[in-house]
Order: C-alpha cells, then sequence, then structure tokens
C-alpha cells in the first residue's frame, strides 16, 4: 500500500533548482550552525581564563632598589615610592590598584590602569618598578628581575 507518491522528474530541472535549494539551505544552516558553536566555544574559554586567574588579596610592588612592599587590595590606600631611579605613586581603590603619577618621561605605568588579578602586572621600565597581584596562597608571577639592573632605560 502506498500513502504518498511523488511526482516529481528528478531529471526535470524545477526539481534540480528545488533540490538545489534545499541543499542551499541546509549549508547555511550548518554553517550557522558552526560559527555559533564556534562562538559559544570562544566565549567558555574566556571565562575560565578569566576565572583560573583568580582575584588576589594583595599587591606587591617591587622597586627598582631592591625593595618589596606588600599593600592590601581591602584597603584603600596611596603610597609614594621613591628610589634611586625616580618616584611613582601607586593607589589602591575598590580592590584595584594602579599607578597613580610617576616622574618618568613616557608614563606608561600610568596608561596601563588598573590590575585586580594575578594574570596582570604593571610596569615602570624607567624606575625599575613593577607590580603584581597575590593571593593569600602567595601565588605570584613569575618575572624574572635578575638582570634588571644590565638594562638602562634612558639608553633607549
Amino acid at each position: 500500500m502506498i500513502l504518498f507518491k511523488q511526482n516529481i522528474n528528478p531529471t526535470s530541472k524545477a526539481a534540480l533548482a528545488t533540490m538545489g535549494y534545499k541543499q542551499k539551505k541546509n549549508r547555511s544552516v550548518l554553517a550557522v550552525a558552526v560559527i555559533f558553536a564556534v562562538v559559544v566555544f570562544a566565549w567558555g574559554f574566556v571565562l575560565l581564563s578569566n576565572a583560573s586567574a583568580g582575584t588576589g588579596t594583595s599587591a606587591l610592588v617591587h622597586d627598582g632598589d631592591g625593595g618589596t612592599t606588600k599593600l592590601s587590595l581591602a584597603e584603600d590606600t596611596t603610597k609614594t615610592f621613591t628610589t634611586s631611579y625616580g618616584t611613582n605613586t601607586v593607589v589602591v581603590k575598590n580592590g584595584e590598584v594602579r599607578v597613580e603619577s610617576a616622574d618618568c618621561d613616557n608614563q606608561d605605568c600610568v596608561h596601563q590602569g588598573t590590575i585586580s588579578t594575578a594574570d596582570k602586572q604593571i610596569i615602570c621600565l624607567p624606575h625599575k618598578l613593577w607590580i603584581e597581584i597575590v593571593s593569600d596562597e602567595g601565588k605570584s608571577g613569575s618575572m624574572d628581575t635578575s638582570k634588571a639592573d644590565s638594562f638602562d632605560a634612558s639608553s633607549r
């Protein structure tokens, strides 16, 4: 018993045009699905990357003369660091740290903005000062400053 009979000749131009339209439609749906999957994957990757960085609890300020100062991100404060290389003013506010001012020419450390996670650092090359975020466990960045004295920013 035949319930449905299709009277389309597969070699007719109309049938081929209909099949081509369906194939194009299927390809378009597939392309949209692939693009959607890539966007969702990228979004998830970004979320996981930011979550793994973690929010720190303190900022360590390493100055050019070899000193290290720990600043709590829970307490708003302003501290000025003066070394043989120059002066930087560091501000902690609302759980973030930034360099408010520096007496160097380029002001790159001031323009780097605020940081609050362990995957970011603020660096002032002329003053050999850098700031990193650490957690209670003491996990921090891994900047090698052993050769910092051999770098002379003023020679650039």
